[in-house]
């Protein structure tokens, strides 16, 4: 086979992948900042059959205390402040 090769996974692992990513770095965050990045395409995260569970990543994170939704500018602020540079 030639040219890029993908792999279409159900929408539902969207959810599974970012609970599971999620749960494990927000346990580490009990000694150090964490990070769950979640790069989303409007268009495709976007449609009808999977804002559903776009919703249900924002609606479960936002159930732990301590969680904040920054973009790259805000987590830019956030390390200069803490790295002193």
């Amino acid at each position: 086979m030639t040219g890029v090769q993908t792999c279409a996974l159900p929408i539902y692992y969207l959810l599974k992948r970012t609970i599971d990513q999620f749960d494990r770095l927000y346990a580490e965050s009990a000694t150090r900042a964490k990070f769950v990045a979640l790069a989303i395409h409007p268009y495709i995260s976007g449609q009808p059959h999977r804002i559903k569970y776009l919703e249900a990543i924002y609606d479960y994170v936002n159930k732990h205390e301590g969680v904040l939704h920054w973009n790259g500018e805000q987590i830019l602020d956030w390390y200069r402040g803490v790295a002193k540079i």
